[in-house]
């Protein structure tokens, strides 16, 4: 044998000829491109998480909403005074504002308003309204296994 290291790979390039193999200005570009893709999905999740916020704020405005139309309801016999006091002891337990009460005959007709959360306060509140009242006789369903 002529000094040939059997170990040695004669095919495989050593670091130095694969670094000199790119060329210069590609070095440290995936790096930095894989951080750009990162700061967008963090940006895009934190206005999925901002959206979602206010999409909560609404549901949670719209039940406050419709379980205050129903202790304004239930109150309504007493007056309009009672049952707009009833409506705001449920907003405010609810973590909303009420912004209207009133008694439309036995229907209660109930506005109320909420701030979402973080960043999109800013932009104003969210409001929802509910009715709820006494179903008319007309409208009632009978059982059908007593109704001849």
């Amino acid at each position: 044998m002529t000094g040939h290291d059997p170990g040695a790979c004669p095919a495989r390039p050593t670091g130095r000829a694969r670094d000199r193999s790119r060329p210069a200005g590609e070095r440290g570009s995936a790096t930095v491109l894989g951080a750009g893709l990162v700061l967008v999905v963090l940006v895009l999740m934190a206005v999925a998480v901002q959206l979602a916020a206010v999409v909560i704020t609404r549901h949670r405005a719209q039940a406050a909403a419709d379980l205050a139309a129903l202790a304004s309801a239930t109150d309504a016999v007493a007056g309009q005074l009672a049952a707009c006091r009833a409506a705001r002891d449920v907003a405010e337990r609810m973590a909303t504002e009420l912004t209207g009460c009133e008694l439309d005959g036995w229907d209660a007709v109930v506005r109320v308003s909420a701030r979402p959360p973080g960043l999109v306060e800013r932009w104003g509140t969210v409001r929802a309204a509910a009715r709820a009242g006494p179903v008319p006789a007309d409208q009632l369903v009978h059982d059908a296994v007593g109704a001849d």
